[in-house]
């Protein structure tokens, strides 16, 4: 498809940005997946002028972070109400985004992996809306780090948030710097448990959940082991009795 852009009587087209650029009026483009384009005008007369520039700072960001947006926009004589719009793949978002002739301002272009975002500095002329400038950001897929778990004895090992469940689950990936709390559960004939590895050391005593929290900013390894406690004499914990199998000899809860 082509586009067209055709400046009025008090303006003069400046340029392309997003999926065109130059000064040529026509833009063609091959429709092999989502465009955002926007055509900036350069406006004076009627007593006054449209002028400015809007930047964002990085223009490539993963989904859910953030960007550095400012903007200086001159409305003066006719145009009036300078500000910066917001819009998500050419779909207009808010018009007034950003208001005031200038400003710097942190912003998340957006939560969704391949949005295009498009910060557009416009002026108002009567019922009308000039751009004079914009900024393009691009968001990517997160990048995810993988958690793996190694578990030695009779226990359950899970994640919060969820994913991990270790018995049949023992690793999952997950978004760069996401905070991940591992727990480990003894068995009901396994009564320690202890954790260690990239996420710090936990140790627990009889029947104790423990765990262990993981920042994910690069793959992690968390190593689980669940231990018995021997029979000596008769003695064994409150709450436990000695089996004593010959090949066990461990003392077990009373429930057991």
């Amino acid at each position: 498809m082509t586009l067209t852009a055709s400046a009025g009587s008090n303006s003069s087209f400046a340029g392309w940005s997003g999926a065109c650029s130059g000064t040529q009026s026509t833009c063609t483009l091959t429709m092999d997946s989502d465009k955002s384009v926007t055509a900036t005008f350069n406006t004076s007369g009627g007593g006054g002028q449209a002028s400015g520039n809007v930047d964002a700072s990085p223009t490539s960001v993963q989904a859910g972070q953030s960007v550095t947006v400012s903007w200086s926009i001159t409305c003066t004589g006719s145009y009036y109400d300078p500000r910066v719009q917001k819009r998500v793949n050419g779909s207009l978002v808010n018009d007034r985004y950003f208001t005031g002739s200038s400003g710097s301002a942190s912003d998340v272009p957006s939560n969704n992996a391949d949005d295009t975002v498009d910060y557009v500095g416009v002026c108002s002329i009567g019922s009308s809306k000039v751009a004079v400038d914009s900024a393009t950001v691009n968001v990517t897929q997160p990048q995810q780090r993988r958690l793996n778990v190694s578990k030695t004895g009779d226990g359950t090992v899970t994640s919060n948030p969820a994913g991990i469940n270790c018995g049949s689950d023992c690793w999952e990936p997950y978004n760069q710097g996401t905070q991940v709390t591992v727990t480990a559960d003894p068995g009901p004939s396994w009564v320690f448990a202890d954790i260690s590895g990239d996420c710090g050391n936990a140790s627990g005593g009889l029947g104790q959940t423990i765990s262990v929290t993981c920042t994910m900013n690069a793959n992690k390894n968390v190593y689980v082991v669940f231990d018995t406690i021997s029979c000596v004499g008769d003695g064994c914990p409150p709450g436990y009795r000695c089996d004593r199998d010959p090949t066990i000899n461990e003392c077990r809860p009373y429930q057991y």
